[in-house]
């Protein structure tokens, strides 16, 4: 495997050791990306349902607003996941079950929590989508790196 010298000056390598070039599936990266795009269609059609049901009764709405927050939570996190299925190394990777599994949670608490915040009418929409963003960020941002931490290699990972 080649590595430009450029790029390996970039990086301050422990003792002898060398970067490993990984590449990507295709399939699974397009994958990845449809169950990204039907999550969030999923997710935006049950809220919209939450708001016309909480017209007539709130507690329909919430649940609507439950199974959107499960359905981007779960998508953000399939979607995640698959991403890194697609990766592979010359040195294999394999992943924590239970580690993985708690990957999860954040991705879901973030999507319930941006939609309910988000379906606030009471508040300015645009005060109301930068937290929501804010939510979302945070709790993708945390499943990621829980994910990480759940691959096991034999290679010393830069996060």
């Amino acid at each position: 495997m080649y590595i430009d010298t450029y790029f390996t000056s970039l990086v301050d390598f422990p003792g002898n050791s060398m970067p490993l070039i990984g590449s990507f599936r295709p399939d699974l990266v397009a994958l990845s990306i449809a169950i990204a795009i039907f999550g969030g269609w999923a997710g935006m059609m049950c809220l919209a349902r939450a708001e016309k049901l909480t017209e007539n009764n709130k507690g329909s709405g919430s649940l609507w607003k439950v199974a959107g927050g499960l359905a981007f939570g779960g998508a953000i996190w399939g979607m995640h996941f698959i991403g890194m299925l697609a990766f592979s190394l010359p040195c294999g990777i394999s992943y924590d079950f239970l580690t993985t599994s708690i990957s999860i949670v954040p991705a879901i608490l973030a999507s319930l929590t941006a939609l309910f915040v988000v379906s606030q009418q009471r508040y300015n929409l645009h005060l109301r989508l930068i937290i929501g963003a804010v939510l979302m960020g945070a709790g993708i941002g945390t499943m990621h790196y829980v994910g990480m931490a759940a691959m096991r290699l034999p290679a010393i990972l830069f996060l």
